[in-house]
């Protein structure tokens, strides 16, 4: 119901309207050409910019900068979507499309382990906090909060 305002009463028994936070609006793809000729420049552009994106990412993945990797990986979605509307153009069945698929299979396999590695970091990082969350409910936690 996102968008949507309800009634509320505050504190003072007066009625406001507010509007629920539905989290980050999901990012807007660009506008498309419409003829042929142009879409399939459009295509190849996307393709070039997808291989580009995936060299970046794997290198940002590698160097453990997860932040750039995340940001990265967003984009890379928002030109896997405009990718997904030109497929009609045929670019993707190309000889030249299908290299640099296959490029972008073999840089994805090569920061897959350190993509696991950091969430493994991750996972250990949030681990760790919680055992020495004060309101948690790990035995370790309340004992060492209990002591200081």
């Amino acid at each position: 119901m996102a968008g949507a305002s309800y009634s509320d009463l505050d504190e003072f028994g007066t009625g406001r309207d507010f509007t629920p936070e539905s989290g980050p609006a999901a990012p807007a793809m660009p506008k498309l050409p419409q003829e042929p000729s142009a879409r399939l420049e459009a295509a190849k552009s996307y393709w070039q910019r997808y291989l580009q994106v995936s060299q970046e990412l794997r290198d940002y993945i590698v160097a453990g900068e997860v932040d750039e990797f995340l940001e990265l990986g967003r984009q890379r979605m928002i030109i896997g979507d405009c990718l997904i509307a030109l497929a009609d153009t045929g670019y993707n069945q190309s000889e030249e499309a299908l290299a640099m698929a296959a490029e972008i299979r073999r840089l994805d396999k090569e920061g897959e382990p350190y993509a696991r590695r950091e969430i493994a970091k991750g996972r250990q990082r949030q681990s760790t906090a919680r055992a020495y969350d004060p309101y948690s409910i790990s035995a370790v936690g309340n004992i060492l909060n209990m002591k200081q």
